[in-house]
């Protein structure tokens, strides 16, 4: 934020201090880490959304496998 905008810098220090604040979160920090690492282009999302569809189709078919109907 630049001085010259308002004439009392005062005003936005609320707002400047929860920006602050938010941007100092451990967990958005992580977040946003992991998703610049890992999600650079569509195609990693995909994979990844694929991946998981992957796994849960094995554990249903796992489930249904041990707990057969009779």
């Amino acid at each position: 934020m630049n001085t010259d905008l308002v004439p009392s810098p005062m005003i936005y220090s609320g707002v400047k201090r929860q920006i602050h604040n938010h941007c100092k979160n451990m967990w958005i920090n992580y977040a946003a880490q992991a998703y610049h690492t890992h999600f650079r282009s569509p195609w990693t999302f995909l994979a990844f959304v694929g991946a998981i569809a992957a796994l849960l189709l094995s554990a249903l078919q796992t489930y249904y496998t041990i707990h057969q109907p009779k």
